[in-house]
């Protein structure tokens, strides 16, 4: 059992203990209720009859190996403490990244991508042609921009 330093808070009691619980009455299930009580909070067990003192004896092995388990990882524990612990993490104040973003915010792999290209155009208006545009808009639009 742990010292009074390290008291457990709770113990477990599991589904498979109410076939225990099934067969006894109101009163029975009082006293394994206490019994279970008492010897897990170090107390003096009451008396039990037979049957209340069988599902006792079934339920208390699984509370001294869960409490030998817990015992061993409180142990555990102890030392992995003396280590030292867990190294802290390196946090860095600022991204490598200004933005933020781990990739290329402008690198869409999507289908609505814009594709941008020129016209290869002999003459004046040769690259400035705008994406669709014909030969005839492109020079009606630069004939606009010169005039204003």
């Amino acid at each position: 059992m742990a010292s009074k330093e390290e008291k457990k808070a709770s113990f477990i009691l599991y589904h498979e203990h109410f076939e225990l619980f099934a067969p006894l009455n109101q009163k029975q299930r009082g006293d394994l209720v206490t019994a279970i009580f008492e010897h897990e909070c170090g107390g003096d067990i009451p008396k039990l009859d037979k049957q209340t003192k069988m599902a006792f004896i079934s339920i208390r092995q699984d509370l001294v190996r869960n409490g030998k388990a817990y015992e061993e990882r409180c142990r555990q524990n102890k030392e992995n403490g003396k280590k030292g612990g867990r190294p802290t993490k390196k946090t860095e104040r600022f991204s490598e990244k200004p933005n933020g973003f781990f990739e290329n915010p402008n690198d869409n792999d999507n289908e609505h991508d814009s594709v941008h290209y020129s016209v290869e155009r002999s003459g004046e208006n040769a690259g400035l042609a705008l994406p669709g545009e014909t030969d005839e808009e492109c020079k009606k639009r630069l004939e606009a921009l010169r005039n204003q």
